[in-house]
């Protein structure tokens, strides 16, 4: 398309009175399921999307489990519709079910529920008889959200026009493929535009945002599933990598624009070292201008230091501020005296580590004999205490981070406890802790380290990702440095533990800082106006894959500078290069 200079006429409040409708797919969405920190940025987001004057939908997996929960207002709003997979040998039967968030009644929910005929089993039964979280027991989950895609994308299609998303944002590797079946749909329909067998305003083309959790994790199937979801021929090298059907390179490759969740990672990822094989796309993607980070925010109303709502009425009582956080050092007392059955001494600091039990969260390096935790823990000077809320993958019995923490547990007894994870432990341990620690050797953003400073409990991070971009050394944190292998790591973490020991005992300074930290301002509301960003310079074509040598003079370190971009488009006193898009919706 050739590029025509015209004089951008529109304001900022021009550009505010648009309200999108905006469809935002996940496989996880707190409240209803989840695994990881992805269910908690999915809704929070929409939510304060929605408070921003969007029409905003999350989309996502009607799930077996969710027939265990009492959803308000669920209603049909599609029903027998079906897709065709293996080249019509595979039938999928689903309706598309409406209902209201059990935790935020105005934000509406839509799952894609699957109808199995008799003798088939539910491709979304998630029900385990150990309690393992799983997204589905179907031998290939591959085809489990190949299907997702597939019928997001068809009842999608069959919306009425003004009921058709604008944007859709996907979210992680699970969406993948819904990128690449909104690309087809979208030459197909410009196909036929061509051949003047539609209306050039019969669809809306949605801009793709995609958006990565966390590139470790790419849904990565056999070559087969390709053909089995049944997409052109043509898009098979979007989707294949090393031999491999890959999710999450079809999401990059498909989308409009990524964007990581964190700005730190948004230019990790373009490196060897975090990019897990996909520097070549990653790389692609900054010099094109279509990769960007913004570090991922959280509802503050849900952690409120005045009101705990940790589900126990004891510990309830215990409301603090960030000016009198007596309470907070009461709920600790009780809490150490409750696990460890001692009263601690004035010096004594409780530490709360909520993550998953794996190699990503720092385990190799703090547990082990000569890990960290065994070093703080054998140091009598060091009077530390630890909660642990987390799971293995698998079953426990067989993780050796698992078994690594019960014979610590064994050897000090009164000095460190792990449990199983759950909303509400993680809520009591990060409430009552002096401290989170945050080891991961990678963390695309992190929400632990941001719940944690909402109610005084000072972030140990790693200095990676997220973490470099939500804590500042002196004012909310503390952060130390990855080495070149584990005994440096162990070594640095050691000295960062003496640091803090050091740090505690200047109270009043310790008492600054948690009260900066409590002030940190970790909410969506700073957070969202990036999207609207994006929104705004959508309306441009500002994101269309041929306009690469125009994002190039809005490039910082190879990453798209939004707000750079963004504050010269809406200048109307200045000249834009870039197209406008002639309605709403589409780019045609």
């Amino acid at each position: 398309m050739q590029l025509k200079f015209i004089i951008c006429f529109f304001t900022l409040f021009a550009f505010n009175t648009y309200a999108e409708i905006i469809h935002s797919l996940s496989a996880e969405v707190r409240g209803l399921y989840g695994t990881g920190g992805l269910q908690h940025a999915v809704l929070d987001k929409a939510t304060f999307i929605e408070k921003a004057g969007h029409n905003i939908k999350i989309v996502m997996p009607y799930y077996t489990s969710l027939d265990q929960l009492e959803l308000k207002n669920i209603k049909v709003i599609a029903n027998n519709l079906i897709v065709h997979h293996d080249q019509g040998h595979s039938n999928f039967m689903y309706d598309v079910v409406e209902f209201d968030h059990p935790e935020i009644p105005n934000q509406k929910v839509i799952a894609i529920k699957h109808n199995p005929g008799n003798g088939y089993s539910n491709i979304f039964d998630n029900i385990t008889n150990n309690g393992t979280k799983v997204y589905s027991k179907h031998p290939n989950e591959g085809q489990v959200f190949g299907f997702f895609s597939k019928a997001y994308n068809q009842w999608m299609d069959q919306l009425n026009l003004n009921k058709q998303p604008d944007i859709v944002i996907l979210n992680d590797w699970h969406t993948g493929f819904t990128a690449a079946l909104l690309e087809e749909r979208k030459d197909v329909y410009v196909n036929n535009i061509k051949n003047n067998k539609v209306n050039k305003f019969s669809k809306k083309v949605p801009y793709i945002q995609g958006v990565i959790h966390n590139l470790k994790y790419q849904g990565v199937f056999s070559p087969e599933l390709f053909g089995w979801i049944g997409l052109d021929l043509k898009y098979f090298h979007g989707t294949e990598m090393y031999g491999q059907t890959n999710f999450l390179k079809t999401l990059l490759e498909y989308s409009d624009y990524s964007e990581a969740v964190s700005k730190t990672y948004s230019r990790e990822i373009t490196t060897t070292r975090f990019s897990e094989g996909l520097e070549d796309i990653t790389q692609r993607l900054a010099r094109e201008g279509r990769l960007s980070g913004l570090l991922n925010g959280i509802d503050p109303s849900a952690w409120n230091p005045n009101i705990p709502n940790t589900g126990l009425e004891e510990y309830d009582q215990f409301g603090f501020s960030d000016e009198d956080t007596s309470n907070k050092s009461l709920g600790k007392k009780k809490l150490i005296n409750d696990i460890f059955n001692i009263d601690p001494t004035d010096n004594t600091k409780l530490v709360a580590l909520t993550a998953r039990i794996d190699q990503q969260k720092g385990f190799d390096f703090l547990l082990g004999q000569n890990g960290t935790l065994e070093k703080v823990l054998a140091n009598e000077d060091l009077d530390f205490k630890f909660l642990v809320a987390g799971d293995a993958h698998g079953d426990p019995n067989l993780s050796p981070y698992i078994q690594e923490l019960k014979r610590l547990e064994a050897k000090y007894p009164h000095k460190i406890r792990s449990f199983s994870f759950s909303p509400q432990r993680e809520r009591l341990f990060l409430y009552f802790s002096d401290f989170y620690l945050g080891a991961s050797l990678f963390e695309p953003s992190g929400l632990a380290q941001m719940f944690a400073q909402s109610v005084g409990t000072i972030p140990i991070v790693s200095n990676v990702g997220g973490h470099l971009d939500s804590v500042k050394p002196g004012e909310s944190g503390f952060i130390f440095k990855l080495g070149n292998g584990n005994d440096e790591t162990v070594n640095n973490l050691y000295n960062k533990f003496k640091e803090v020991e050091h740090a505690y005992k200047a109270q009043e300074s310790f008492r600054q800082l948690r009260e900066s930290t409590m002030k940190t301002n970790n909410s969506w509301s700073q957070r969202v106006g990036s999207f609207q960003q994006f929104i705004e310079l959508s309306h441009f074509n500002f994101f269309e894959k041929g306009n690469s040598f125009i994002r190039s003079s809005y490039l910082e370190d190879s990453i798209l500078n939004m707000e750079k971009a963004y504050k010269f488009e809406i200048d109307g006193s200045k000249k834009c290069y870039i197209p406008f898009k002639k309605a709403l919706g589409l780019r045609f």
